[in-house]
This record gives structure tokens, sequence and C-alpha cells, in this order.
């Protein structure tokens, strides 16, 4: 990034929770990036779900246990069909992802939920007031800018 600027960029649902790119955010915030690019497309929950494991697919990054709570999820919404087809699983390799599930204690491990709430401010001084005010009351907040 430092090198060649903000190229790749992040794509996210249609309320702007990310499908691809939080390491490429992350850094852009460390290197103190004001904006980035974002593909904001008009999807569900389901389908973000869904277009991070392609996209993850497809760089050939993956944690099992991740992909199987990742699966889990989808499976539960309805769309292990077009999980099947998309990642190109079969019923025996879907089975295997979900069944590791059932043998782990802890179906957790490794997998963080985040519960979020975006608040949308029509300025930078009203965005500023508002996680002054959240802070002061005790919770944990992060200023985005998209």
């Amino acid at each position: 990034m430092e090198k060649w600027g903000f190229i790749v960029p992040i794509v996210t649902n249609k309320d702007y929770l990310i499908a691809d790119g939080e390491q490429r955010l992350t850094i852009a915030k460390q290197l103190g990036l004001k904006e980035v690019l974002v593909i904001r497309l008009p999807v569900d929950e389901v389908d973000r779900r869904i277009l991070r494991q392609v996209l993850n697919k497809l760089r050939g990054e993956h944690d099992f246990m991740a992909d199987a709570q990742e699966f889990l999820r989808i499976v539960e919404a309805g769309h292990e069909k077009d999980l099947k087809y998309l990642l190109q699983l079969s019923d025996n390799q879907l089975d295997k992802y979900l069944e590791a599930l059932k043998e782990d204690q802890d179906p957790g491990v490794g997998v963080k939920s985040i519960y979020e709430v975006v608040i949308d401010c029509s300025s930078e001084q009203e965005q500023e007031r508002v996680y002054n005010e959240l802070t002061e009351k005790g919770y944990k907040c992060r200023v985005l800018i998209l």
C-alpha cells in the first residue's frame, strides 16, 4: 500500500459489512489513510458470507474451522445449494466441515463473533460527538470513514 496505494477495493454488502478486504482496511487505518476504495454490492447477509468464501478460495486462503462455522451459518439460512455450487463442494466435502463442528468440544474455537452497530453521521463533527457520547457511556467504539 505504501508503494502503490490502495489499488484493490474493499467489498461490502448493502449494509457496508465487509465481504472482502478486512486486512486491507486494517492496514489502511494503520497507515492513516482517510479514504479507501469500496465496492458496495446490493446483497444480503447470506450472500455476503458466500461471497467472502468464494473470494477467499480464489486466493487459496482458508481456516478449516472458520470455514466450517461459516458453512453452517449459510446452510442454516437455507443456501446450501448455492454454497455447494459456487465453491464446487460435494455433499461429502460439506459433510466433513459440518461433522468437524459436531466433534469439536467448542465449535467457536478460532471463530470470534463480533456484533456491531453502524451509525451514519452527516459530518465529521457529528461523528466525533456521537463517538464521544458513546465512549463516555462505556461503549467500545471505533471510527470508520467509508
